[in-house]
């Protein structure tokens, strides 16, 4: 009889532990919590007029998940949008997908948050600094990100490559009928940790920006080389929109290509034409090959001959010699095939020769951001720096009385010949004194220099 007490009384407290531990367990993951939005992400970012701004007031907005730090395309950040608008939010902490992965729903109580931009790119972080924003720190997180429901699905918006606009900045998109112009890379530079900028393009020739993460766990993967489609977050850097796709289950290529309008060739940057010289004139390159770039010379005021042009892109840039005077304006975009055409130095300047006009596209107009440098930058860089668009601070123009000819191009770090052709519109205009800032295209005849497009190059 005791014995059966003892059982009797033993499994009346394993029932009574059974109940206690399910009336303490925890609410559900996949709930909704007891708050409420009261603004929507896109007029949260009608806040930001251009400075950063703390938010003073018990702003809630309420956004999915549509990109986390998993493959460490975003670092320590999340990207959520609501039916208005996205947001990227800065976040001091590592291993965020742990709490908020893509598709959770999640609540951000702003107030004591500041609303800021990177580049073009808003967002939201913990504080301010020297008008960049500052992180939310760790142990903040929590109670200003409340965790919503999992597995909220978020429809990628429908975009052709000519539909890129502002309002979808930070928002979770898709590209259908694209392909990479340059197939056979990597996503990035994973040996060296650097990020990489990668071209798409239609049918049409339209072209965005795909950036990647030298961090990211696929960056040593190469990219397709069919065309198909494409997802990822809307950023945009300066004046460029980028693609950043979460991870290559993003990228679903498996149809032909169409090679930009079927030209059978592939677009690779200015940097890897470059390469294709190693110390000897190729009197015909020999690969089906593409260079896209914006003109950075001028034809109209005649500081460069009829038949040449200067053309870069984010990687470099290099002289284009036609076959006879060509017709493209100042920040003209061109896709220009060089199969077949001449490599070769011209007094030491590397440039692409008696190449047909014919080979020349039109893709449209963009006008590219000056490099800042010094002239110490030059004169030790000059490789990299030929044919690019550059600009030096704090300078002075010495040795004649108007711009003909040779002078000299003086600042802190050095001097450098500036030359104008007789043929130059400007030639005759009077050099000013004292300091001035100098935009203009990198050369060399036979030692390097700087070559002005018109009197607006000089301020």
């Amino acid at each position: 009889m005791k014995n059966i007490f003892l059982y009797s009384l033993s499994f009346i407290l394993f029932l009574t532990a059974c109940k206690k531990e399910n009336f303490d367990a925890p609410p559900a993951e996949d709930s909704n919590p007891d708050i409420v939005a009261n603004t929507l992400i896109a007029d949260l970012k009608d806040l930001y007029k251009g400075t950063p701004l703390r938010i003073e007031e018990d702003l809630i907005v309420e956004g999915v998940v549509v990109a986390d730090d998993r493959s460490g395309n975003f670092y320590k950040s999340i990207v959520i949008q609501d039916q208005t608008a996205g947001i990227l939010l800065l976040l001091d902490g590592i291993g965020l997908y742990n709490n908020y992965p893509i598709g959770r729903k999640v609540f951000v109580n702003c107030k004591d948050l500041f609303i800021g931009e990177y580049n073009g790119l808003i967002q939201l972080g913990g504080g301010a600094d020297n008008g960049s924003l500052t992180r939310i720190m760790e142990a903040l997180i929590p109670s200003h990100l409340i965790k919503g429901p999992l597995n909220v699905p978020v429809t990628p918006i429908k975009l052709t490559l000519t539909d890129v606009l502002t309002p979808y900045q930070n928002m979770l998109v898709s590209f259908s009928k694209v392909e990479f112009e340059a197939p056979g890379q990597s996503y990035a530079d994973a040996d060296n940790l650097r990020s990489k900028n990668l071209l798409i393009a239609d049918c049409q020739g339209a072209s965005l920006i795909v950036r990647s993460s030298g961090y990211a766990s696929f960056a040593a993967q190469i990219v397709p080389d069919k065309n198909g489609d494409i997802v990822g977050v809307l950023g945009v850097f300066r004046s460029d929109f980028q693609l950043l796709i979460r991870d290559t289950s993003d990228v679903k290529m498996t149809n032909d290509r169409c090679n930009g309008g079927g030209s059978g060739q592939t677009v690779i940057p200015i940097f890897d034409a470059r390469e294709l010289y190693e110390g000897a004139t190729i009197n015909a390159i020999a690969d089906k090959i593409s260079i896209k770039g914006i003109v950075i010379t001028d034809r109209s005021n005649g500081n460069e001959t009829g038949r040449n042009l200067v053309i870069q892109d984010e990687t470099a840039g290099i002289v284009v010699r036609f076959a006879a005077n060509h017709s493209f304006d100042l920040n003209t975009e061109l896709e220009i095939s060089i199969e077949g055409v001449e490599l070769s130095l011209f007094n030491g300047l590397l440039q692409l020769n008696n190449v047909p006009l014919a080979n020349a596209k039109i893709l449209g107009s963009k006008s590219p951001v000056p490099l800042i440098v010094e002239v110490s930058d030059v004169l030790d860089n000059i490789k990299d720096l030929e044919s690019r668009l550059i600009q030096i601070k704090n300078a002075t123009i010495t040795g004649g009385a108007t711009y003909s000819g040779s002078r000299t191009l003086r600042d802190a770090s050095g001097s450098l010949t500036l030359f104008t052709s007789s043929a130059a519109s400007f030639k005759d205009a009077s050099i000013p004194s004292g300091n001035v800032t100098v935009t203009g295209v990198v050369s060399v005849f036979n030692t390097p220099q700087l070559k002005l497009r018109s009197l607006n190059d000089i301020l």
